[in-house]
């Protein structure tokens, strides 16, 4: 487990639950964050600055992210959810990227869940075969849920 030192979009610090081996790294972290402040809408990309991981680029892995919407109406109030997977990569060795996209901006604050394994990219060896290990991962609240 580690916490990141600093990100570009203003989300507070995220607390990363990790395995990291040779050749991949796996990371499980929930970040809520505001796409309305200064620094998400300055920045190009989403990124996370860490401490030093076990591999020093990945191959591109796959990032949740959800919004919350409230509608009122005569009857009551309805609440959507909704969100996409998002491209997400590890630049260097202290650098984890998420792509940056606008489509839910208006729906904020926005949550990204990390469920992701990333692979060393052009590693140069032949890959090893490796054991079987079920898992069953769940969110605060059961909103996303894996049983692989």
């Amino acid at each position: 487990m580690f916490n990141s030192i600093s990100n570009n979009f203003g989300a507070s610090q995220i607390q990363f639950r990790d395995y990291q081996a040779p050749n991949y790294v796996v990371l499980n972290a929930k970040v809520t964050f505001d796409p309305t402040n200064a620094a998400y809408q300055a920045c190009d990309q989403l990124e996370i600055t860490v401490p030093d991981l076990t591999i020093d680029r990945s191959t591109i892995g796959g990032v949740f992210v959800r919004f919350i919407e409230t509608q009122s109406y005569s009857l009551g109030d309805a609440i959507y959810d909704g969100g996409t997977v998002l491209k997400s990569w590890i630049k260097d060795k202290n650098t984890i990227v998420v792509e940056k996209h606008p489509w839910f901006d208006q729906n904020g604050p926005l949550t990204l869940y990390f469920v992701t394994m990333y692979a060393q990219l052009n590693q140069g060896a032949n890959t090893i075969k490796g054991t079987k290990q079920r898992l069953t991962v769940t969110t605060d609240g059961n909103y996303l849920r894996f049983h692989l």
